[in-house]
């Protein structure tokens, strides 16, 4: 199976950063800027449809052609959809059936995720406070299982659940500062 080399992530960037462009502009020359009419996010539906199930594939298969770039480099963009990514991503990176290298990579994606204001304002406060609880659970679940385990493993294994607890960590901090009661 091919596999998307780095110029065509940064075509899969560009792209994503056009349509972006173009809703924000054609939803200004429909004087769409006021806070008033349609979502931001409903003209690049299609796009976050594509993201979603190729994020899918990538978690799921262990030969996913797309890497993990595309995501990474999404994520950073002043996305409105992309904090719906949310929910599949504390799946990804806490979900049993997830390949364990991809844990990692799904923590690093909610960690850009949560520096991603734009996502996380889109998402609304209820619904960002209901995710905020689940990965708080799911946080602490790993880390109590970390701790319970780790003098069963190698130093290799114990250098990749450090990694993880670094990252979870970092991520902790995003959910500290976007949390309700930090507001």
């Amino acid at each position: 199976m091919p596999y998307i080399s780095d110029d065509l992530v940064q075509c899969c960037s560009f792209i994503l950063r056009c349509t972006l462009h173009l809703t924000r502009v054609s939803d200004s020359a429909a004087g769409l800027t006021n806070g008033k009419g349609k979502d931001p996010h409903v003209e690049v539906d299609g796009v976050y449809q594509l993201y979603r199930s190729n994020l899918s594939k990538f978690f799921l298969k262990r030969d996913s052609p797309v890497p993990f770039g595309v995501f990474s480099r999404a994520l950073v963009y002043p996305w409105p959809d992309a904090g719906f990514l949310v929910e599949s991503l504390i799946e990804y990176a806490f979900g049993p059936t997830i390949l364990k290298n991809r844990k990692l990579l799904a923590v690093q994606l909610l960690t850009a995720l949560f520096r991603n204001s734009t996502a996380l304002s889109a998402m609304g406060q209820p619904l960002l406070t209901k995710r905020l609880h689940s990965l708080l659970q799911s946080s602490q679940r790993v880390i109590t299982l970390l701790h319970a385990r780790t003098h069963t493993h190698t130093q290799r294994k114990r250098r990749k659940k450090i990694q993880l607890v670094f990252a979870l960590l970092e991520l902790s901090t995003f959910m500290f500062f976007f949390s309700p009661s930090s507001s």
